[in-house]
């Protein structure tokens, strides 16, 4: 099948956003138009933006759309992609932040800048359970929960050797001003109990007391290595605050896709993947993550063995290709046939022009700001245009 698919993440050869999106669908068997709205808003606005969004639709012939969140798009262009027979989805990935557990009920305001869109939408997805009485109490176009999709076939779970070690593999949302991140208070108490931490991302080294455990952000090759053959990883779902959200982080499923063990915190979503205590470990506050910590350092066949079941429960039930299967299938259901084997094709030359003439303007911006790596990648893809237009 063919997906457009745009946001404000720029699609880099080493995101793991697109990575996870671009990458994990396409893993499957899907061709994937993956294109930087936010970019191309700032070079050509957002009407001419919805133009060069509807040429990529017309010049891959797509069927399916994903609308993500913070798409910053009009009714009106969602409406004409329709028309074209785009199945339009939305899909809101982000809805644990608003409506996860203890999460104070959104203000309609807010609820609509996630929801304006749906309206415009065949079908809505949404990964956080609650979030559908939220947005369906508050007035709005009822959304569908799924569990959030992984391609785990593209992540390698080969053993190996385990390290003695607990690891947290992301950023800490440090903030010296501000209260302190439920992420830096479970580093910095796992490091006053004397337990072996590894903190990988850059921005652990700027933190008090965290900088002897902090090493740099890894490749991708490197973190799914690293969450393999860690004993213990660690998944603290907190953006910033003092408060841990209870939700499905993309952490969850990077880790067991890898095999590794995690000790994260219960929330009902991860009840569709894991059995707790089978294939994931929960902690109940910063204490706890401690306690758990220790418990399973102290038991590293026992902690294998929950990221060998961790896999296996990935396997069964997290793909991309299981989450599509079950779209196309609801969609059918209201007469809107999608065709799943639709195969790959070459852009429409009638097209190319236009999209040649985005991309070497992208080339240019990324230059201007120094980003060479995004510049190649759009100097790349104009010549490949310009090449399809003979």
């Amino acid at each position: 099948m063919r997906i457009l698919v745009w946001s404000f993440v720029p699609p880099s050869p080493d995101s793991a956003y697109w990575h996870w999106l671009k990458g994990g669908m396409e893993s499957v068997g899907h061709q994937v138009i993956a294109v930087d709205a936010y970019a191309l808003t700032e070079v050509f606005g957002l009407r001419r933006t919805e133009d060069i969004l509807l040429a990529y639709a017309r010049a891959y012939r797509v069927q399916a759309a994903l609308v993500l969140p913070q798409n910053f798009v009009g009714l009106d262009f969602l409406q004409r992609l329709g028309a074209m027979g785009v199945r339009r989805v939305g899909f809101r990935y982000d809805d644990g932040l608003i409506a996860g557990p203890g999460m104070t009920r959104p203000h309609p305001t807010l609820l609509s800048l996630y929801a304006y869109a749906d309206v415009a939408c065949d079908l809505t997805v949404t990964c956080c359970r609650r979030a559908v009485s939220y947005v369906t109490g508050a007035g709005f176009h009822a959304p569908i929960y799924l569990p959030l999709p992984f391609a785990w076939q593209t992540v390698d779970a080969a053993e190996a050797p385990q390290e003695p070690i607990i690891v947290y593999a992301g950023s800490p949302k440090y903030q010296p001003a501000g209260p302190l991140s439920a992420r830096v208070a479970v580093a910095r108490s796992l490091i006053a109990a004397g337990l072996p931490i590894e903190l990988h991302h850059d921005a652990w080294a700027t933190v008090p007391g965290c900088e002897a455990a902090a090493r740099p952000t890894p490749s991708r090759e490197g973190f799914y290595r690293i969450l393999r053959t860690s004993t213990v990883n660690l998944v603290v779902a907190a953006d910033g605050g003092p408060t841990i959200h209870p939700m499905v982080k993309l952490l969850n499923l990077e880790i067991a896709a890898a095999g590794g063990m995690q000790v994260t915190s219960h929330c009902v979503e991860l009840a569709d993947y894991f059995t707790s205590e089978t294939d994931i470990a929960y902690a109940e506050g910063v204490a706890d993550f401690v306690t758990q910590a220790r418990h399973y350092l102290d038991n590293p066949l026992k902690a294998r063995q929950l990221g060998r079941n961790s896999r296996k429960a990935m396997e069964r039930l997290a793909g991309w290709d299981v989450w599509w299967s079950d779209v196309a299938a609801r969609l059918a259901a209201q007469g809107q046939p999608l065709d799943l084997t639709a195969l790959p094709v070459s852009p429409d030359p009638v097209e190319s022009t236009l999209l040649a003439a985005a991309n070497a303007a992208l080339a240019h911006a990324y230059t201007k700001t120094g980003e060479t790596v995004m510049a190649a990648v759009y100097a790349h893809n104009a010549r490949r245009y310009d090449a399809a237009k003979e």
